[in-house]
């Protein structure tokens, strides 16, 4: 009996922490209204499968131009229990120094007196293996504590046991420690082929899209445009929004490299 009502106060706890965190969007003391909405693609993922995630922040023109994903922490509550993290994603070494492909803010006025900025941004939450480690029910909400700790909408999302293609994906990929963020690329001594092999087999798993592009973002930074093109250009009609959208910048910086290497060998033919 003790046990149950201690599991229902913790509930009731987080529910209330979840609660009152959303009063975060309500006006500041200098009378301006900061907002962060979280759209998610669907409500139900597969067990580590990559989240694509778009943030919507509405600020004061008077406040500093955002970095909204470098400063988003993520709260979340599952069977009573609230944790919390910093970051979405592992930072990764990606071999000799090359441009990386970017990602722009976007910025826009909202009313004639430019007292507010529309800024959005998008990220792929790859470090779903700490996030949700195990299927079931999770509430999520995030946070910008650059911002005067303004908190996001509360999304419920399914995480779903795998079957089938995504359960020997998975297999494959939990060899590995932190098996999203990639970086057993560089630790395992046949790394990319590893991944080449994952990438020919399970291409069209949960993970597969993600694997793609990580092994287009490693030939680029090796680079290798050529190969890193057409792993690019696989993903440029993928019905994943954000996954296209990065294939899409990435394809084009590869293309300028590409072509910055076809000018440099015809000056050196001349």
């Amino acid at each position: 009996m003790k046990k149950l009502v201690c599991l229902l106060v913790l509930a009731i706890f987080s529910l209330c922490a979840f609660s009152q965190s959303s009063k975060a969007q309500e006006k500041s003391k200098d009378g301006f209204e900061r907002t962060l909405k979280v759209e998610l693609e669907k409500s139900k993922y597969t067990l580590l499968e990559p989240i694509p995630a778009q943030f919507k922040l509405k600020i004061p023109s008077t406040d500093a131009t955002p970095k909204i994903v470098r400063g988003i922490s993520i709260r979340i509550n599952f069977k009573g229990q609230t944790r919390e993290f910093t970051g979405l994603t592992s930072n990764i070494s990606m071999g000799e120094p090359q441009p990386l492909p970017g990602r722009n803010i976007a910025g826009q006025n909202t009313n004639n007196e430019l007292k507010y900025y529309d800024y959005a941004e998008e990220e792929i939450i790859e470090r779903a293996a700490e996030f949700f480690p195990e299927p079931g029910n999770y509430k999520i909400q995030f946070f910008l504590y650059g911002f005067k700790g303004i908190a996001s909408n509360a999304i419920d999302i399914i995480i779903e046991e795998p079957t089938g293609i995504n359960r020997e994906a998975l297999n494959f990929l939990n060899k590995y420690e932190n098996p999203l963020s990639f970086q057993w690329i560089f630790t395992e001594k046949d790394g990319i082929a590893q991944l080449e092999n994952f990438v020919n087999k399970y291409a069209e798993s949960v993970y597969g899209e993600y694997a793609i592009y990580q092994l287009g973002l490693t030939y680029f930074n090796r680079g290798k445009f050529d190969k890193a093109k057409i792993e690019f250009e696989k993903l440029r009609n993928s019905k994943n929004k954000i996954i296209a959208g990065y294939a899409e910048n990435s394809l084009r910086d590869t293309e300028e490299n590409i072509k910055t290497r076809e000018r440099t060998e015809l000056t050196k033919n001349n």
